[in-house]
């Protein structure tokens, strides 16, 4: 029995959670990720979340340097 009245609520939830699953299986079997160099240089900035930033560059604002390529097989 669920105790959370909102999960129960939403016929498509548990549909949604399956559909972004199969999204990240397929994101992370074709491709590799890597951080870059400026990786190195990320912090924290307060909002009202964190979010990441670069170090010395918070006018460009939320940044997470990655080097994305698909998988050679």
């Amino acid at each position: 029995m669920n105790s959370s009245p909102l999960i129960s609520a939403c016929i498509g939830w548990r549909f949604a959670v399956l559909e972004l699953q199969a999204f990240l299986v397929e994101l992370i079997a074709n491709f590799e990720f890597h951080l870059t160099p400026e990786a190195l240089k990320v912090r924290r900035e307060t909002c009202l979340v964190m979010a990441p930033t670069i170090e010395g560059q918070p006018e460009k604002g939320t940044q997470l340097p990655l080097r994305i390529r698909l998988v050679t097989r």
